[in-house]
């Protein structure tokens, strides 16, 4: 079962946020608030929220600002953000000019007020993408062992990736930066046939839907031994490494279980690339 999705509502509207509250509630999510910008900010740190609710006119820090310091941190880049805009009387009162808020790289903007329906369509309309991004790590290898509240915090920085058929993701030599899972179309990992450059590129994988590649972004020294290419339009998450690399360090026991994972899995992949090479010769 999947966990259960943690809504946090920032608003110094007192009524907005009990009602607020008490719809969401009934869906059931789980639900926090904060009644300023610093309070906000302040729970969304202690909480990791998987959305977040975000009014724009507020004492302290405006929702402009707030919205702004969240999308900086890689721990909130990911997280949807849905703004909420019935401050076109009192839009002077923020720090912020409208033209520079509306370009802040949140996900949704809300007029209030909002009938209940309206306002859970467009809250499930974006957690519908975390809860597949959920499934999708679930059915990965390195992430099956993760418990929901793990698997929770590694969504919220998983970045959604759209690639052409024919780009190159990276090449053998590179600096591995990023861990990849695919979630539709194909991806093969190729290296070359021989020690010459001008060898030939010989195929010795393609990770299909639900499987990872570019496991040495978490595995010394962090350099791509293979190349990847999209064989077809294909859609991944990626993971950076400083971003799991920072996970890892304050939940030891997700490290030790991805660490693991991933062991096996590359153990598995270097019997099979060497059998491959082998009949190639």
């Amino acid at each position: 079962m999947e966990p259960r999705a943690k809504i946090l509502i920032i608003d110094d509207d007192f009524d907005f946020v009990y009602a607020t509250r008490k719809v969401l509630e009934s869906v059931p999510y789980e639900v926090v608030v904060a009644f300023d910008g610093e309070e906000g900010l302040q729970k969304a740190r202690e909480e990791k929220p998987d959305l977040i609710l975000l009014d724009i006119v507020m004492p302290l820090r405006d929702g402009f600002t707030v919205c702004d310091q969240l999308k900086s941190s890689p721990e909130f880049a990911q997280v949807p953000i849905l703004m909420l805009t019935s401050f076109s009387q009192k839009v002077a009162e923020t720090s912020l000019a409208v033209s520079q808020g509306l370009s802040l790289e949140a996900e949704d903007y809300i007029d209030k007020p909002i009938a209940p329906p309206d306002l859970l369509k467009r809250v499930e309309k974006h957690l519908e993408k975390r809860a597949y991004k959920i499934r999708a790590l679930r059915a990965s290898e390195p992430f099956e062992d993760l418990s929901d509240s793990q698997v929770g915090r590694i969504v919220n920085l998983c970045r959604d990736e759209i690639h052409e058929a024919g780009t190159t993701l990276f090449n053998e030599g590179d600096e591995a930066n990023t861990l990849y899972l695919v979630r539709e179309g194909k991806v093969a990992l190729l290296t070359r046939a021989g020690p010459s450059p001008t060898a030939e590129m010989t195929t010795v994988d393609v990770i299909t839907k639900g499987r990872c590649f570019g496991w040495s972004a978490l595995v010394a020294p962090h350099v791509f031994t293979l190349s990847a290419k999209c064989l077809e339009k294909s859609r991944v998450l990626a993971l950076a490494r400083t971003d799991m690399q920072r996970l890892f360090e304050e939940d030891p026991e997700m490290g030790y279980k991805v660490m693991g994972r991933l062991t096996a899995i590359i153990a598995s992949r270097f019997e099979a690339t060497r059998d491959k090479l082998m009949r190639a010769r």
